[in-house]
């Protein structure tokens, strides 16, 4: 069962790692509530070995851990509950999946607290993933902030130029975490390539991305 707490969660109380078919890496999600968590829709094609763009809904379980708050849970399986297919090439839309735990909730785990107010221009943010350049096993937590917001009010991310690293597709379906607050404000959408010039990158509001994965 989930530990309760009156303080806001750090972001590996709910961070979520999906697996692809032959065990790697497949993106990030978060524990939204209990049992459900929020990620890419073309992260759980890539956790089933599917078209980055099929439309249809998976039938498949997908499985993930706890890699920050239950590392030793053990591999985890969940259902896709919600799905907004990710956007066919030139179209816009959302890309949200959402799942539901078949297992009981890790202890250690609590769902994130989600941010009410868009984030700002300006804002500074965390991020957590998995970097395909300059591979880091345990993951990593970039800074970033907000540009701005761009088409269908995604928010526009820049990574910090001190940074060791840059938001890269290994990051992708991650909560966007503002420590300030203690709450989440987005989920990442869009990163990307590790070898690209262009090193923005997009995320969805917290409150779309919840409300698109509910059933």
């Amino acid at each position: 069962m989930a530990n309760e707490t009156a303080d806001p969660p750090v972001p590996g109380a709910f961070v979520v790692r999906i697996f692809g078919p032959d065990g790697e890496i497949a993106g990030i999600g978060a524990l939204v509530g209990e049992r459900r968590i929020v990620t890419c829709a073309h992260v759980v094609n890539a956790a089933l070995g599917r078209a980055a763009l099929a439309q249809e809904p998976p039938d498949d379980v997908v499985t993930l851990d706890f890699p920050l708050a239950a590392p030793d849970s053990g591999p985890l399986t969940a259902t896709v509950v919600a799905w907004v297919p990710p956007p066919r090439p030139g179209a816009a839309g959302d890309d949200v999946a959402g799942l539901l735990l078949m297992d009981e909730q890790p202890t250690g785990t609590v769902p994130a607290k989600l941010g009410v107010e868009p984030a700002r221009a300006g804002q500074e943010l965390l991020i957590f993933g998995y970097p395909d350049e300059h591979p880091r096993p345990d993951g990593v937590f970039m800074p970033t902030t907000v540009r701005g917001r761009g088409g269908g009010g995604k928010l526009e991310l820049d990574p910090d130029p001190e940074a060791a690293h840059r938001i890269q597709p290994g990051f992708s379906g991650s909560p966007v975490f503002d420590a300030s607050i203690g709450r989440v404000v987005g989920m990442l959408a869009l990163a990307p390539p590790g070898d690209a010039r262009q090193w923005d990158s997009y995320a969805l509001s917290a409150a779309r991305s919840s409300s698109r994965s509910r059933s």
